[in-house]
């Protein structure tokens, strides 16, 4: 990726944090309402399936925006872009881990059982909720990183 290009990161962000959370609200709906998880299996499995390829394309594209920007940033700017970082980071995982865990409740929880369908509700429960954190605490640090240095 050179200057001479715009950056993929603001792109391609956006798909993350669009599609995490409605695979949360998905996930949450098809729990809280039992009777409409055949309605809603096959846009969990759908937004599950995309959710963790967007979250990882963003990862990406900020680490190549961050080698291609971040020597030249100032030090308050960079000190922005390392904050920004260490919220992705964790958002990437809890929304990979939200996809992974969600698929295996839709797909094979009742089958295995009503133990291991309570393990993967409670699983997805707080993945949702983590991943739901992480994902407005990067998203505001990178609106923060962005727009403190649009704003001079």
């Amino acid at each position: 990726m050179s200057s001479k290009n715009p950056p993929l990161h603001p792109l391609v962000v956006h798909a993350s944090v669009v599609l995490t959370p409605l695979l949360i609200a998905a996930s949450l709906t098809r729990i809280a309402v039992p009777a409409w998880s055949g309605a809603l299996d096959w846009a969990v499995i759908a937004l599950a399936a995309v959710t963790p390829i967007a979250a990882v394309a963003a990862k990406f594209s900020g680490d190549a925006l961050k080698a291609e920007r971040h020597e030249y940033a100032a030090d308050a700017e960079q000190a922005r872009i390392d904050r920004h970082e260490r919220w992705g980071v964790p958002a990437v995982g809890s929304a990979v881990g939200l996809s992974v865990f969600t698929l295996a409740l839709v797909l094979v929880g009742e089958a295995w059982g009503g133990i291991m369908t309570a393990v993967l509700t409670g699983l997805v429960l707080l993945l949702s909720a983590a991943a739901a954190f992480f994902v407005v605490r990067a998203g505001h640090s990178g609106a923060t990183a962005v727009w403190s240095t649009l704003q001079r």
